[in-house]
């Protein structure tokens, strides 16, 4: 995906990246019950609104597990869904809420790794991997880096500058916050920067409009994102962020942004 960001920023193509971090959820009320297609969710269901309602494409940043679930518990019931549906991207986040890569050895790591990649090799298929990689906390050191450079070019740095991805050094980070992106060379990503979850609730509809636009005039790219647990029903304000996220994808819709994984 990097070539084709790099490509589209040159070439005046605005775009927008949507992003779900922490999924697990949705993934475990499907395989759990027992649905005739992965759209009975309404979780599912509300994504694939978005979709039709856009033309948005989604990628969801995948724990291993919870304490009551775990990817290896999936199984290929739900893949011509997927398959069909090439706009929900999927990708590493974490083993789970509690553990970050930084607090793993190389060896966690990779096994965390691979068996997020087994079981979405197992439930989507290659074709819905995501190339983008957000690390849960946007914490990660150079090991983890590495072995997700393998699967991934695109780093998504955080939206507070509090907050910095271990494996990058201080003056390429600033060289990020000053350009809205930047092509490390030395870790082989293409750095960009996450403008705002869509959650936070000092902002509204108006002004994260307003921050998009910003970003897009220059930058030529808005990277957002929410987290999976603002959008079900266990989280008493998940319709507010339901609307908040559909009104910023239309205005995005309308003002000709191209959506990118």
């Amino acid at each position: 995906m990097k070539e084709k960001l790099l490509k589209n920023i040159k070439n005046g193509i605005p775009m927008v990246h949507l992003s779900i971090d922490d999924c697990l959820l949705g993934l475990q009320e499907v395989f759990s019950g027992n649905y005739g297609s992965l759209f009975d969710s309404d979780y599912f269901e509300f994504l694939r609104g978005l979709h039709n309602d856009t033309g948005v494409v989604i990628t969801s940043f995948l724990f291993y597990e919870n304490e009551n679930f775990n990817l290896a518990m999936t199984d290929s019931r739900y893949r011509q869904d997927f398959n069909s549906n090439h706009w929900l991207k999927f990708q590493v986040h974490a083993r789970n809420r509690q553990t970050p890569m930084t607090n793993q050895t190389t060896e966690e790591v990779s096994d965390t790794i691979d068996q997020i990649n087994d079981a979405m090799f197992k439930f989507v298929g290659k074709e819905n991997f995501a190339t983008s990689w957000r690390p849960h906390y946007f914490s990660a050191n150079r090991d983890a880096c590495n072995l997700m450079r393998r699967q991934s070019d695109v780093l998504l740095t955080a939206d507070d500058r509090r907050k910095v991805v271990a494996c990058l050094s201080p003056d390429v980070v600033k060289r990020m916050w000053n350009g809205g992106y930047y092509d490390d060379e030395e870790s082989g990503f293409l750095l960009l920067n996450t403008s705002f979850r869509i959650e936070d609730s000092t902002m509204g509809v108006k002004e994260m409009k307003s921050r998009v636009d910003e970003d897009i005039r220059k930058h030529g790219i808005s990277a957002i994102y929410t987290h999976e647990y603002c959008l079900v029903g266990c989280n008493g304000n998940f319709k507010q962020i339901r609307d908040k996220t559909r009104r910023l994808l239309k205005h995005a819709k309308e003002n000709g942004y191209e959506f990118i994984a």
